[in-house]
């Protein structure tokens, strides 16, 4: 089985990120490629930019039957939902359906399955597991959560082994060194003198059945912890040409490196490219304008041309700052489209500026 690319769309928020995850999923399956896109973001953005009613936690076609896709080409998308990701891997990873069952019908499972700090980041790790190893998908792209937690999305694969794998938990999972140990017992008996043996017996079924998936969510963590650092792998950094956005792009280069990851290019949203300027009216002016009101016009489409022509000059020294910023990584320019958004015909305007349909505006390739 060939491992499928992986492709994690990055940025802070409001830069549009997940509508370009949306647009390079579409771009791959045009191209004729089996494609997946995954939001971690619970808004229903991703549905939005690709025209569906709703998604859920299970890959939905996208239908492209209005667009002209290279043989064997599809397009899935699906947004996750933590809860039924805990739930069904702890139906996959049980001992036996029975154990799973009473596991899921715990009260302090279903706490720790809703409330767990970093639940979020953990069991987005278990469904892009699902995905890597579905072998469904020649491409999954990944629209991650605002980079202010993109980082612990990108740690989540390690601490997903530390929690599962670690001594406290393989301590208490199992029954010869943990729930039964002396120490243990006298905590226990203390516990129980507070809370009663119900409180007690559940914990303990806790504990006891978790040893049964606890293996297999630390398995997984370490293998989509490889994958992350693949040559399988590129990270995708959306951004605007805004100073704003540019200073968040270069502080999540720099967290990024810290944990050995590697950008392989930019995407620049709402980028502005230039225009002709008109020296002079291209025709007389129609007979129901007269020649002053038709002089102004004309000045006022040459200054609005030079005026655009000045910021289109702006955006393309800051995508030249970027790529120079991240070691002449290549650079992706989208348009500013006010309109034609919320279907896959007009989600291809975007798409066709992407890889794999398009080189990129600056960088190696171009």
């Amino acid at each position: 089985m060939t491992s499928p690319r992986l492709l994690l769309c990055c940025g802070t928020g409001g830069v549009g990120k997940t509508t370009t995850a949306a647009a390079l999923g579409l771009a791959y399956a045009i191209a004729g490629y089996r494609t997946v896109v995954l939001t971690i973001d619970p808004a229903r953005r991703l549905a939005d930019a690709l025209g569906l009613s709703h998604l859920d936690n299970d890959p939905q076609p996208v239908d492209l039957s209005s667009l002209s896709v290279a043989e064997g080409g599809s397009l899935h998308a699906l947004m996750l939902d933590r809860k039924a990701t805990f739930d069904n891997a702890v139906r996959d990873l049980s001992t036996s359906p029975e154990a799973a069952e009473k596991l899921l019908a715990n009260r302090y499972y279903q706490a720790a399955s809703t409330r767990l700090t970093g639940a979020h980041e953990y069991m987005a790790t278990e469904k892009l597991h699902q995905l890597l190893t579905a072998d469904r998908y020649d491409v999954i792209i990944v629209d991650t959560p605002p980079s202010r937690h993109a980082i612990d999305f990108f740690l989540a694969p390690r601490k997903v082994q530390e929690l599962f794998d670690g001594p406290v938990v393989r301590r208490l999972v199992n029954p010869g060194r943990g729930l039964t140990g002396g120490g243990t017992r006298r905590l226990f008996a203390w516990v129980l003198s507070l809370v009663g043996q119900d409180v007690v017996d559940d914990i303990a079924e806790f504990f006891r059945l978790m040893g049964g998936v606890s293996e297999g969510f630390a398995r997984h963590g370490a293998q989509v912890e490889t994958a992350l650092h693949s040559k399988q792998t590129d990270l995708l950094l959306v951004t605007t040409a805004s100073t704003a956005s540019r200073a968040g792009a270069v502080s999540f280069i720099r967290e990024a490196a810290a944990e050995g990851l590697t950008l392989h290019g930019f995407v620049i949203n709402r980028f502005i490219e230039p225009v002709d300027v008109p020296l002079h009216a291209l025709h007389p002016a129609p007979n129901d304008v007269s020649e002053p009101l038709w002089h102004r016009w004309s000045v006022a489409l040459r200054h609005e041309a030079v005026r655009r022509n000045a910021i289109a000059e702006r955006h393309h020294a800051a995508a030249l700052d970027l790529s120079q910023t991240a070691g002449q990584v290549p650079v992706w320019a989208l348009p500013l489209l006010t309109e034609g958004l919320g279907s896959v015909t007009g989600l291809r305007q975007l798409a066709e500026r992407l890889p794999p349909l398009t080189p990129p505006l600056l960088g190696p390739q171009s």
